[in-house]
C-alpha cells in the first residue's frame, strides 16, 4: 500500500519523488477483510492508521532532513487532526 510521497530537489535541482510504504498500514487489514476482497481498514480505524502513517511521514521525514526533528511529534499530529464538529 502506497502511504506517502517525498519530494524535493537533489543537490543540482533535480527533483526527486520517492513513494515509500507503510507496513502498519498493511497490517491494519485483518486476514479475513482481505480474504473478503477489502483492500483498507475498516472505516472505524481509518483515524487510528491515519495518524500511525502521518507519524512514519513525520519521522521519515525528519530523519532524511526534509524536517526539524520534532520531540513532541505525536503530541502535534494528534493536535493537527481534524475532527468532525
Amino acid at each position: 500500500m502506497i502511504s506517502a510521497l517525498f519530494t524535493h530537489l537533489t543537490p543540482d535541482g533535480t527533483p526527486f519523488v520517492r513513494w515509500d510504504s507503510d507496513p502498519k498500514t498493511a497490517e491494519a487489514v485483518s486476514a479475513e477483510r482481505l480474504t473478503a476482497g477489502a483492500l483498507y481498514p475498516p472505516v472505524s480505524q481509518l483515524r487510528a492508521v491515519s495518524r500511525s502513517i502521518a507519524v512514519a511521514v513525520a519521522r521519515e521525514a525528519a530523519r532524511s532532513g526534509l524536517a526539524e526533528p520534532n520531540d513532541r511529534l505525536e503530541v502535534d499530529v494528534d493536535a493537527a487532526m481534524w475532527w468532525p464538529a
